[in-house]
């Protein structure tokens, strides 16, 4: 969806002082309010961003010169696409049955939390689901579009189309021809979790995002893996 927003708009590059020093186009989460707030830069940015807490959330939603672009996907989906992200990064060699029990049950319960954090609806906020785009490409980034404030005719949408093919992604990043563990940019399709899960796991899937942890050491474990994690890292990276 990015590269769809950059099709759209001319979007100026993050001003330094407020970007990640390892993803240079990204803002840093803890300084995003310092930008809003320097009256020296006063461009168009656009960032990808996991941002977690409420009162960021509330605080970027009050504002009139921010807009969100939000994507949701099928967690299953969600959950393979992680799976191939982790073992990418961390060079872990896990069947996806092991990744499951041990990380993706909790992986989900994190994007459940993600998605709850942003539900409310918004004249800031933009919505779709990967489903949609994939099943609806020109009407999806039309009402993006409208978001934007742009008018765009089918040409211009066959051109985005193009532009933002997994084939001319993985072209852009040198992708093409390696091996599906080391490419940032995978399949692409709807119903991959399908290969890949099992009744259990599905069934286990379902209980978690519905009910929560039953046991009280899946609840330590999530708190540990993700949400203080996540806190401390943030103050890491602020400070």
């Amino acid at each position: 969806m990015r590269e769809i927003a950059k099709c759209l708009l001319d979007f100026e590059f993050v001003p330094p002082k407020y970007a990640s020093k390892k993803r240079p186009r990204w803002l840093l989460q803890s300084k995003i309010l310092d930008l809003l707030g320097d009256r020296e830069y006063c461009g168009i940015y656009l960032s990808k961003a996991h941002i977690f807490e409420p009162i960021l959330v509330s605080s970027l939603l009050a504002r009139s010169d921010v807009r969100i672009l939000n994507i949701t996907r099928d967690l299953r989906d969600v959950l393979v696409s992680h799976y191939y992200h982790y073992s990418r990064v961390r060079s872990a060699n896990l069947a996806f049955t092991d990744y499951y029990w041990s990380i993706g049950r909790f992986k989900a319960i994190e994007v459940q939390s993600y998605n709850n954090v942003w539900s409310a609806e918004s004249d800031n906020v933009f919505f779709t689901a990967y489903e949609d785009l994939k099943a609806n490409f020109a009407s999806e980034v039309t009402r993006m579009a409208d978001f934007f404030g742009r008018e765009i005719s089918l040409d211009d949408i066959e051109i985005i189309a193009e532009e933002t093919s997994l084939t001319r992604l993985m072209k852009t990043r040198n992708e093409q021809g390696q091996p599906e563990s080391k490419r940032f940019f995978r399949k692409g399709v709807v119903g991959d979790w399908k290969n890949h899960f099992s009744n259990s796991e599905e069934e286990d899937l379902n209980n978690i995002t519905q009910n929560g942890f039953d046991r009280r050491i899946d609840q330590l474990r999530y708190h540990l893996m993700f949400p203080f994690r996540r806190k401390v890292l943030g103050l890491i990276k602020k400070y």
